[in-house]
């Protein structure tokens, strides 16, 4: 059943695909490369 409803909502679209690196995970590597990676409560230090 899902798979009829985006059937129908995606029938008459146009579908871009993207292959670009995201913006918010090169931020996100940025601020951690800089030092600026505030974890939240119970995760590590920093990412793996």
């Amino acid at each position: 059943m899902t798979v009829a409803a985006i059937d129908r909502l995606v029938h008459h679209s146009t579908i871009i695909e993207m292959n670009g690196e995201s913006y918010r995970k090169r931020s996100a590597v940025a601020r951690i490369n800089a030092g600026d990676y505030d974890p939240p409560n119970g995760a590590p230090d920093r990412p793996s």
